[in-house]
């Protein structure tokens, strides 16, 4: 047997690693390769932690177009069976099983098209010509599809033996019964969900609303992308990577801020700004300024807001990472300002945290 194997990826441009959205970019914990941190905690306390501190997210009804790719919070039960009647799945003649004889011919008894009402019961010894999709009459068992039939004079005469009873038919109710789930609770939904339920007449779901999430970018030496860049700087590109990736999982980005200076009181501005909004964000990312630099004053602009999560991660890159809680159940994510661990840790941790 042949294997086939795919060419190599080409280096990334931001973090030079093979694929930087994967999370084998993450390297052994600290202490395989240097002393851990006393302050810091493993991937998996962090990812923990954050995930206690988020805020249940509420229900809302959507129409079935705005729920694609969205959380369903309940289950949803059939309403209804599916199909709701006995119908053709091919075009020919409804019939009864136990007329059917090479030998003797039927009487064509009229016709049922889709969408095909109030049909008199099927007469024993006569067909109906029916169109795939439509109702069966009452009494017709089996479908003698166009091809296995002889027309002549107005009566019909089967050409094969190979007609069994339920040939060529569904039954009210095979695909979906009345309280069957039909899509289980916390599926993610896709286009075959909706056109379930819209299968079964239902307009609109029950969602789980979608995380929102507000970046703030810190740093004196970035310039916004299309601005005149100053000497010393560089253009800001950790916003697009992030956002990018987050709108791959339907997660909601909120405004896009300003570039924050490297300032204790800016940066704590910016997030009180944030925190007031309504509704508040899920989460807040602030990307930079969380190593120890005489210029690094992320942590100290954090650390009035509310309780620590945990001051840094054993674990590179992300080591400098740290995470405290509001007061109003909002936690606030600080992660380092280089490329490289910015594609590491979406991933690493800020994918197991918001469940993508």
């Amino acid at each position: 047997m042949k294997t086939l194997s795919l060419p190599p990826q080409p280096p990334n441009p931001l973090t030079r690693v093979e694929s930087p959205l994967s999370a084998g970019n993450l390297s052994a914990p600290m202490d395989s390769c240097d002393s851990p941190d006393e302050n810091a905690v493993s991937l998996h306390t962090a990812i923990a932690r954050l995930r206690a501190s988020l805020n249940p997210r509420p229900t809302v009804r959507l129409p079935l177009i705005q729920a694609l790719n969205q959380r369903l919070a309940t289950p949803l039960m059939a309403p209804n069976p599916f199909p709701p009647f006995h119908r053709a799945m091919m075009d020919g003649y409804a019939a009864r099983f136990g007329d059917l004889s090479p030998q003797s011919p039927l009487d064509s008894a009229g016709e049922s098209a889709a969408g095909s009402a109030d049909l008199a019961p099927l007469a024993q010894g006569t067909v109906v010509a029916i169109a795939t999709g439509a109702p069966l009459p009452q009494g017709a068992d089996c479908v003698i599809r166009k091809e296995y039939a002889r027309v002549e004079a107005n009566k019909v005469f089967v050409t094969v033996e190979l007609i069994r009873p339920g040939a060529d038919c569904e039954s009210c109710g095979s695909v979906a019964r009345q309280g069957d789930v039909l899509i289980p609770a916390q599926t993610r939904l896709l286009p075959a969900h909706l056109a379930v339920a819209a299968r079964h007449g239902v307009p609109e779901l029950a969602v789980t609303r979608a995380y929102g999430i507000q970046i703030l970018l810190i740093g004196n030496e970035l310039a916004p992308a299309g601005q005149p860049r100053q000497q010393g700087q560089i253009y800001e590109h950790n916003h697009i990577l992030i956002e990018s990736v987050l709108a791959q999982h339907h997660v909601r980005v909120l405004s896009e801020e300003p570039i924050i200076p490297d300032d204790e009181h800016a940066i704590r501005a910016a997030v009180l700004n944030s925190l007031s909004t309504t509704p508040p964000p899920d989460l807040i990312l602030l990307v930079g300024g969380t190593s120890a630099g005489n210029h690094d004053h992320t942590r100290a602009a954090l650390a009035p807001l509310g309780t620590w999560l945990f001051h840094g991660l054993n674990l590179r890159p992300g080591r400098p990472t740290c995470a405290i809680k509001t007061p109003q159940g909002i936690p606030l994510i600080a992660l380092p300002g280089s490329p490289k661990a910015i594609a590491a840790l979406l991933p690493g941790l800020i994918a197991p945290v918001l469940g993508f």
